[in-house]
């Protein structure tokens, strides 16, 4: 008899590696093969390089940075990959838009770039982080939170974000991490936090690689390494947009006294014995 656990593993990985099957746009790696090559996931140690130069074409160009993190295994990565590439969204994309896709492998830390584009790291795959104002970047915090979902999008509702976007500009406008006491504590607490994740993220990623290449991963601890790493990840992204709330709200003389702290969370299993 096939066990409940048995059952929602493999929900689990389908979802990971293949694709939702009832989701209105969900890609699987055939369709993933026909996406446009710079809208594809493609891993380069030069990364840091490319960002700059992305930065550099934007400000040339007068236009918004739009940065893409994500992995091929990825079945929302992939979703968007192939949504850039569709004819309805690629003219408008390429016309308003400096583009970058950065491939994060199984999980590799990539905050050295997110960090420059004013974001402590990224929760979910993919994670799009626009700014318009490269040499000054604040990211668009609905960007984040949309695409981040993107096989559940319709392309029709990925063109209109898109399209939309010149109107939205004045909401990305205020720093994620704002500068002064109250961001100082935050940036503190975001580095130390996650730099928690990227430890679960690093153990995860090996059970990850071993299962999307080879198969033979340990099913049972995949799977409840994956729901505790998305627990903390979903819960440290809304932790830490609310106390980002906070630090631009409070006045600089007022006490720091953000609703985030490092005690709330954890330990973890990957922490054990450290």
């Amino acid at each position: 008899m096939t066990s409940t656990r048995s059952i929602l593993f493999f929900a689990t990985l389908l979802s990971l590696l293949l694709g939702f099957s009832g989701s209105s746009f969900a890609a699987g790696k055939a369709e993933y093969q026909e996406a446009l090559p710079e809208y594809t996931y493609v891993e380069d140690a030069r990364y840091m390089e490319n960002l700059t130069a992305a930065k550099t074409n934007a400000e040339e160009r007068g236009k918004p940075l739009m940065v893409v993190f994500g992995a091929s295994w990825c079945h929302d990565s992939r979703a968007l990959s192939v949504a850039f590439s569709h004819p309805q969204v690629a003219p408008v994309l390429k016309d308003n838009f400096e583009v970058l896709f950065i491939d994060i492998g199984y999980y590799q830390d990539r905050r050295d770039a997110t960090m420059a584009l004013g974001y402590p790291g990224y929760f979910a795959t993919p994670t799009v982080l626009i700014v318009s104002e490269p040499a000054s970047p604040s990211p668009d915090i609905d960007a984040i939170l949309t695409f981040q979902h993107a096989a559940s999008l319709s392309v029709d509702t990925i063109a209109k974000f898109i399209q939309d976007y010149p109107n939205r500009k004045e909401r990305s406008a205020a720093s994620f991490i704002p500068k002064n006491k109250h961001g100082a504590q935050l940036q503190l607490h975001a580095k130390n936090l996650t730099d928690r994740l990227q430890r679960g993220f690093e153990k995860l990623g090996v059970l990850l690689k071993q299962e999307d290449q080879t198969g033979d991963a340990d099913d049972e601890k995949l799977n409840q390494l994956w729901q505790e790493v998305k627990a903390y990840r979903m819960a440290l992204q809304g932790a830490l947009h609310h106390s980002s709330e906070q630090a631009r709200s409070l006045d600089e003389g007022a006490p720091s006294r953000l609703a985030i702290t490092e005690q709330r969370f954890g330990p973890y299993s990957w922490e054990v014995g450290e």
